[in-house]
């Protein structure tokens, strides 16, 4: 059996209050669970659409404990190739599937230390700062979208990587792993950063777009993240396999239509390059 859970359905049954989608999500697990003894749902650790910075950990520790008091035996991960924005997310999922019972600030600790290395100060910042931010949401849908247009998270964040760009700088090639890893992080963060600033720059939801947008300045902004998109794709090509993506290899082209698509209209609009 087989039950789908997706975070952003309102369906996260430790928070019961509130949508009817939640008690209706509790009582099918609660009676398929008696039934059956394997049982599993589909697990939505990320968001390959938001791509951003979203802590889920708080979530997590909460969710999968309960959901196997239930009877849920084994979940399924939505990962997608997004470890740039979710790595600890992931993390933490993967390990509560071998025991639901581990204590998930050890992990994390543990995760900090092992995936980041010299710099596991700042990056420990940068990944409990997202969840900070996530976790001080006010209610109400689309927190992804909310949480991107808080100024001081990019800030704030932008800091720690800094930091731990400063740390790693300084390591013998020996420990490159770790240089690596946070550019990586690097690289996930700057998609993101420059993602959500055209958007609230220029679109007004996924297919309209605010004409005070349609300037040279944003024309400019647009083709020079794509050219960013370009290169950092023929960086990971060019690894034979070193670099994960930084997202799913058909959201690029999802990615750059839509920015493609902007440009079109800043045309169209008589807003010619300088």
């Amino acid at each position: 059996m087989l039950r789908v859970v997706a975070w952003n359905d309102g369906s996260d049954v430790s928070v019961l209050a509130g949508k009817p989608v939640r008690l209706r999500s509790l009582r099918l697990m609660k009676g398929w669970g008696k039934l059956l003894s394997q049982f599993g749902f589909y697990d939505y650790p990320t968001d390959y659409v938001h791509f951003a910075p979203y802590g889920q950990v708080m979530k997590l520790r909460e969710d999968l404990p309960l959901a196997h008091e239930l009877g849920v035996t084994f979940t399924f991960i939505e990962g997608q190739p997004i470890l740039a924005t979710s790595a600890l997310n992931l993390y933490i999922c993967s390990r509560l599937q071998y025991d639901v019972n581990e204590d998930v600030d050890v992990l994390m600790e543990e995760f900090f230390h092992k995936f980041h290395g010299p710099a596991a100060e700042p990056m420990r910042k940068y990944w409990l700062g997202a969840e900070y931010y996530t976790a001080t949401l006010r209610p109400g849908p689309r927190a992804q979208d909310r949480m991107t247009r808080i100024p001081e998270m990019w800030t704030e964040l932008d800091g720690y990587l800094r930091e731990a760009e400063a740390i790693v700088a300084r390591l013998p090639d020996r420990d490159k792993r770790f240089r690596d890893r946070v550019a990586y992080q690097r690289r996930g963060f700057e998609l993101a950063r420059r993602k959500c600033a055209i958007r609230d720059a220029v679109f007004v939801g996924r297919k309209k777009f605010r004409p005070e947008g349609l300037t040279a300045e944003n024309r400019q902004r647009i083709e020079a993240f794509l050219q960013w998109i370009a290169n950092t794709r023929k960086t990971h090509a060019e690894s034979k396999g070193y670099w994960p993506p930084l997202i799913p290899r058909y959201y690029y082209a999802q990615l750059e239509h839509r920015l493609k698509k902007a440009l079109s209209e800043i045309d169209r609009a008589g807003t010619k390059p300088d």
